[in-house]
């Protein structure tokens, strides 16, 4: 059967080839590997870096409002039926 339509061909044709490179885009090359970290050594300073942002944990800046608190949660996000609870519990007043 001959193809009368060579326009709506070839934009399917393209279609194709760009869902093609796209999976073919999302394949992994090698395996990564990451070096375990045994041990962790807190460090202080007594003094800011300078030229990086930093917080000093141990100053105390008052009550943290409660719109602050949020979680980034999205379609690739499961809360399975036993952490629909804890989830509930935890405090998170917004979900992004």
């Amino acid at each position: 059967m001959p193809i009368k339509n060579w326009a709506s061909a070839k934009l399917a044709l393209f279609i194709y080839a760009i869902m093609i490179l796209t999976l073919v885009a999302c394949q992994g090359g090698g395996l990564n590997t990451v070096e375990p970290i045994t041990t962790l050594i807190p460090t202080t300073f007594s003094t800011p870096p300078k030229g990086e942002f930093w917080i000093d944990p141990s100053q105390d800046l008052g009550k943290i409002s409660k719109f602050v608190l949020g979680a980034n949660h999205g379609p690739w996000s499961d809360l399975g039926a036993s952490n629909i609870d804890p989830a509930k519990n935890s405090g998170i007043t917004f979900l992004r």
